[in-house]
């Protein structure tokens, strides 16, 4: 796709579904709706479905991928977003037909981004709660799925493009040793966000990148490998659908040349956290599409300032939230709290090995600093913004605050580990550079 151009039609079709069933377990009418960016693509027309057999939708959507809607770095880490909705009979002066969402697949589109112009794939419908779909595949082990097939009349990139471009791929996955006070018992709620800006194209602003699906765990055992990595999406309707199909998080050794914790106390203590204390777990994957003057630009970048800002907020939002409509693809909750964050950390990740030949993974460990204006500006000379200011101009509400409350994080740092070593936090993060290079590692707080 040339620069300046208006755009190329990504299609895709759904072919058919197999293992299908309704909520009485009998014939039942349905259809299937394609979501992409937030965009309603279409409906599939409303058919008879037999129980548990295969039907044929040929159901047919669109969308134009361009440098103004829909850009390559969305196609990069959003996917699309296939609900199949029931349709209930009519009742006696009931105005509009009653609806129920039986289950949710995503579609990943980042073959697109790899040179192809078509792919087909089978994809599993995630049940929702409630759905008939939770008893039968725990019981039987059948798994309703939907074939669909996506493709374009040209490549998106051209092979100039294709070697010139990169995908930078960021996973933020645990952050351990957090703050003992932290709990989920009743009260205000609160949010766990993770934030990184990073430039995409030489023309634009940095991108912010938003993990804000963060969750509170009481600690007791220690995280599983092989664990699913989730879209950096809002919530689905099924819970199982936000999780990357194939893509998880695999046990890998820490380099000690990026390592902010290598001594002998720290080790043990870290495994000690890794196992007992409390964390907040993301494991979230945010593919971004980097232009060539993007990469250009990034290369510079880290020329100019090695350490690059992650930064750690808990945030407390007080007062309720009043959810929308009713009404499948309508649901938009309208949050009219006041938001403010009581804990501000920031680790500095060494990005310099990135520009090494040859280089495909780094893995570290970054402790996370109580946040600071003056130490942001001193270490990377006002070349990187924080992300914390661009997070909160995101929040569309009428205040938000910072109260700066780092209680949580000065009184674990001052009890050592027997006596020898403070109790600091640490996040699993992971940069990948898919064309040539690799970055991961764990921030230490």
């Amino acid at each position: 796709m040339d620069q300046g151009a208006t755009g190329v039609a990504v299609q895709m079709t759904v072919l058919r579904g197999e293992n299908l069933r309704g909520n009485k377990n009998q014939h039942f009418l349905s259809f299937v709706r394609a979501v992409f960016n937030g965009v309603v693509l279409g409906d599939s027309q409303k058919l008879h479905l037999p129980v548990d057999e295969s039907v044929n939708y040929n159901f047919t959507c669109s969308f134009e991928c361009s440098e103004v809607a829909h850009t390559l770095d969305d196609l990069a880490h959003k996917p699309v977003i296939l609900t199949l909705i029931e349709v209930f009979p009519k009742e006696e002066k009931q105005k509009e037909e009653k609806t129920s969402v039986l289950g949710q697949a995503v579609v990943d589109l980042l073959p697109l981004l790899h040179g192809q112009c078509s792919f087909s794939s089978i994809v599993v419908l995630h049940p929702t709660h409630g759905s008939p779909y939770e008893t039968v595949s725990q019981d039987k082990g059948i798994k309703p799925t939907l074939e669909v097939t996506v493709s374009t009349a040209e490549p998106l990139l051209s092979d100039t493009q294709l070697s010139e471009s990169n995908l930078l791929t960021v996973t933020v996955e645990t952050a351990y040793s957090v703050p003992e006070v932290w709990n989920a018992a009743a009260g205000p709620q609160h949010s766990y966000v993770a934030t990184l800006q990073v430039p995409l194209t030489s023309q634009k602003k940095e991108q912010l990148l938003l993990f804000s699906n963060g969750i509170l765990k009481m600690g007791g055992e220690k995280e599983p490998v092989h664990r699913a990595k989730k879209w950096p999406l809002g919530s689905f309707l099924a819970p199982d659908a936000q999780f990357i199909p194939g893509i998880s998080i695999v046990d890998e050794p820490v380099n000690l040349d990026h390592n902010d914790l290598n001594s002998f106390e720290d080790v043990v203590f870290r495994a000690e956290a890794e196992c007992y204390r409390k964390r907040v777990s993301w494991d979230t994957e945010r593919r971004c599409f980097i232009d060539a003057g993007g990469v250009t630009c990034l290369s510079n970048r880290i020329v100019e300032c090695r350490l690059w800002p992650v930064e750690v907020m808990r945030c407390t939002q007080f007062g309720s939230c009043k959810a929308g409509g009713g009404k499948v693809g309508k649901e938009k909750p309208q949050l009219e709290d006041e938001i403010q964050i009581s804990f501000h950390g920031v680790a500095y990740v060494d990005f310099a090995p990135l520009l090494y030949p040859g280089v495909r993974h780094i893995r570290g460990v970054y402790r996370i600093h109580p946040f600071s204006e003056s130490d942001l500006l001193m270490k990377e000379g006002n070349v990187n913004r924080a992300g914390g200011e661009a997070w909160i101009k995101l929040v569309e509400r009428g205040r938000v605050g910072e109260r700066g409350d780092e209680r949580g994080l000065a009184a674990e740092r001052g009890r050592g580990v027997n006596g020898r070593t403070g109790r600091y936090p640490w996040l699993g993060l992971v940069l990948r550079e898919d064309r040539k290079a690799e970055i991961s590692g764990n921030i230490q707080s």
